[in-house]
């Protein structure tokens, strides 16, 4: 039973430090506003962050670790929503509009950004690891580790329970 329930709790912990160790977004500071289907691409996100300082749209093709930026504004334009009609994503703003086909998210290296109202492709964003991403990931792969140590303790203990010697109900051994 001791086995079993090491077993167990080591299991525990390698997943659950696995799932802490998967690269996501930083979702402690955005705020989801809407989300879509493409037909092809998967889960259109648009994000709200700092409190509407900037906004994030974002490709989810099958797994919540595959999410990724597609378009990124700071300041201005204020984007107010996000369509999907078929393979085709409509990002619209105050004053403009943007369309993508499915073809044109896949093949993009870097996400279109825009700073002040002005195309801006070499801006530099931080990106999703702060703090938090790694503190998450340190105590992932903590976590991880004594699940691989608990599994290796199952090993190394006998199958049977523990003999205890010579107290079998005598007051002293060997008699």
């Amino acid at each position: 039973m001791r086995r079993l329930a090491l077993a167990l709790i080591g299991l525990l912990f390698i997943l659950s430090g696995g799932w802490l160790c998967i690269p996501g977004r930083n979702h402690v500071s955005e705020t989801l506003q809407s989300s879509c289907r493409l037909a092809s691409a998967g889960m259109v996100h648009l994000y709200e962050g700092g409190g509407g300082d900037w906004y994030s749209v974002t490709v989810q093709s099958g797994f919540p670790w595959t999410e990724r930026e597609v378009f990124w504004s700071s300041d201005s334009p204020l984007i107010t929503q996000i369509t999907c009609e078929g393979d085709r994503l409509s990002i619209s703003a105050e004053d403009n509009r943007w369309s993508y086909g499915a073809a044109d998210l896949v093949a993009l290296e870097t996400p279109v950004k825009y700073y002040r109202g002005r195309p801006a492709p070499d801006f530099y964003s931080r990106g999703t690891w702060g703090a938090f991403e790694v503190v998450r990931t340190i105590v992932g792969v903590l976590t991880v580790t004594l699940g691989v140590l608990a599994f290796l303790r199952v090993w190394r203990l006998p199958n049977k329970p523990l003999e205890r010697t010579g107290y079998a109900g005598r007051s002293t051994p060997g008699r």
